[in-house]
């Protein structure tokens, strides 16, 4: 005799067959998942849910997670009938006898009840603080000796949603409003991995399914005593779907299958596909952003507060929320596009603009404040494996664009990328993108760190002005070279050739006249007057952010100042060289 029966909790595969096997009058013992009950120590009589088994035969220990949410371990439990002699609870119709409703049994809504055919269960007594753990038993009963105690046999006639038209089967319970329903092997009960989100490649069990018009949400048990948690993207593990079938044939079906990938293994194989994933979107037009067709988002932790990449489709953009250095980026990104020196494009949207509601829309924001959409740059950071691969047989072009973009660096006093001799940081190559399979470099994540008017400053125009004397013909490269040889072995495994030293280094000539020409044409001043607009009329959002311009702005006129004076002193550097040496 069959019967269907789904677990609203976070029961393991073993625990479902558990509760067939007791419903059946089989004598088992308790195994992960199941509702038992202490029978020794200081917990006896009290119940819970076993999480972990270890051991054999006389030695076998539970690790058991009580009612109260305390977590101990105790060496003997007895599994717990369905029929605990404590409360009264009706069992409402399995999921599929609910028609179109997807509200809880009994929820407002639904029609009359329809006169099924064949016996039901009328009522089994339920242990209230395990009602989490309620159990749908429909359609073909046990045997009048099978049945659990407390469970009586008679007509079906329920109160609810009309049963199907032949009348046959149990009948429903009153439904809710019509949803979209999650796939069997994606409902309570099911073993399934997490796909978006922090928890993403993470598995575990569905406790719950909540389906709100088009939208789906699972609230999963996570293996390995992980946390309960709401996740909106799931897809059936392969360890479920080896476990189907009754209580007899699962143990040959789970032996038969491959033996299942590590947490780590299966995280780290997730993070490939996701970012494989990315790097085959385009960048969207950061100035004609389509939020609504928002389908995923990446969120990426970063130093100055990390960035959300949103998978508009086919293409993708970046969203950064902003913060105390918001004036200090957009000033950066204003000079390397007056000096035209490759760096991620961005603009600024604000909580006043009509855009701002896209994002809400698109579930995107919620808090008021000043956002940067920036240009989605496809490609890896220079570090780690991927960079190792790209410096292997690196283009010159990747060498020749990072020198310019160390140049940048001088003019904004952004340490945080290459070490050069006149900084005493490590660098982070995190915020240099490969682009192109190895073919050109794109920063990321600059901004001006000024230095005060004094001798701080001027302190610092010596070490610009010896730099770049360095970097011109006849100059002792050799502090520069040596940073820049460290820090590729030590981020990316690499060895620096002296003939990609050489291109790197004509990089930074390059980019150096690129910024002294910027600043003698005036395109650099113009550049950091736009910037200057721009975070008057974006950031300054006082009654939202207590961010108020008047008082950021002597800073940032300090700020623009810095850097028209370090672009100077590079302009004369350059100007002490002969046109042949340039």
């Amino acid at each position: 005799q069959a019967y269907h029966s789904v677990i609203s909790n976070a029961s393991l595969p073993s625990g479902l067959a558990c509760i067939y096997d007791m419903a059946r009058g089989i004598s088992v013992q308790a195994r992960e998942g199941d509702l038992i009950e202490v029978e020794s120590g200081a917990y006896r009589g009290q119940r819970g849910v076993v999480g972990k088994v270890t051991g054999t035969g006389a030695e076998t220990r539970f690790r058991v997670i009580l009612d109260q949410g305390r977590t101990t371990w105790v060496e003997d439990v007895s599994p717990q009938s369905l029929a605990a002699p404590i409360g009264s609870h009706s069992l409402p119709a399995a999921p599929e006898e609910l028609a179109q409703g997807q509200g809880k049994a009994g929820g407002k809504g639904g029609g009359k009840g329809g006169q099924g055919k064949g016996p039901s269960f009328a009522q089994v007594e339920i242990d209230p603080a395990a009602a989490t753990r309620q159990v749908h038993l429909t359609q073909v009963p046990p045997a009048a000796d099978t049945l659990p105690s407390g469970a009586t046999e008679e007509p079906s006639k329920g109160k609810g949603k009309k049963g199907p038209a032949q009348g046959k089967g149990a009948a429903g319970g009153k439904g809710g409003p019509a949803g979209k329903a999650p796939p069997k092997d994606l409902d309570v009960g099911a073993f399934v991995e997490v796909t978006s989100g922090d928890y993403a490649g993470s598995r575990g069990h569905v406790v719950k399914v909540i389906c709100e018009k088009k939208d789906i949400r699972w609230r999963v048990k996570l293996e390995d005593d992980g946390p309960m948690t709401w996740v909106d993207g799931v897809m059936a593990s392969p360890q479920e779907q080896a476990g189907h079938g009754d209580a007899a044939s699962r143990p040959a079906a789970i032996e038969a299958h491959a033996k299942p990938k590590s947490r780590a293994e299966r995280e780290a194989e997730h993070k490939a596909n996701r970012a494989a994933h990315f790097s085959a979107l385009r960048p969207a037009d950061i100035h004609n952003v389509q939020w609504a067709k928002k389908r995923d988002i990446e969120r990426c932790k970063g130093g100055s507060g990390g960035v959300t990449l949103v998978d508009l489709g086919d293409e993708c953009v970046v969203l950064k929320w902003q913060g105390e250095s918001v004036i200090a980026e957009v000033l950066a990104e204003r000079v390397a596009t007056a000096a035209g020196i490759r760096v991620a494009r961005c603009r600024m949207l604000n909580c006043m603009d009509v855009e701002f509601e896209e994002l809400v829309q698109a579930e995107l924001a919620c808090n008021p404040g000043v956002f940067q959409v920036l240009e989605y740059v496809p490609g890896h950071i220079l570090m780690g494996v991927e960079a190792q691969l790209a410096l292997a047989s690196p283009q010159d072009t990747l060498f020749l664009e990072l020198g310019q973009l160390c140049a940048l660096d001088v003019a904004l006093n952004n340490f945080d990328r290459v070490p050069l001799p006149i900084w005493q940081n490590d660098g982070n190559l995190g915020n240099v993108m490969v682009v192109g399979g190895g073919a050109g470099i794109v920063g990321i994540d600059q901004q001006v760190n000024h230095i005060e008017a004094g001798p701080p400053r001027e302190v610092y125009l010596a070490k610009v002005h010896s730099l770049v004397q360095q970097v011109l013909p006849g100059g002792d490269v050799s502090d520069i070279v040596a940073k820049l040889r460290e820090v590729l072995a030590v981020n990316c495994g690499a060895e620096l050739s002296d003939a990609h030293a050489g291109i790197f280094i004509k990089g930074l000539q390059s980019g150096f006249k690129a910024i002294a020409e910027a600043w003698e044409t005036k395109n650099l001043q113009e550049g950091l007057a736009t910037a200057k607009q721009v975070c008057w009329d974006q950031v300054h959002l006082d009654d939202f952010l207590n961010f108020d311009m008047n008082s950021r702005n002597g800073e940032m006129l300090e700020m623009m100042a810095f850097v028209e004076t370090v672009a100077e002193t590079i302009s004369k550097s350059l100007r002490s060289a002969t046109a042949e040496d340039l």
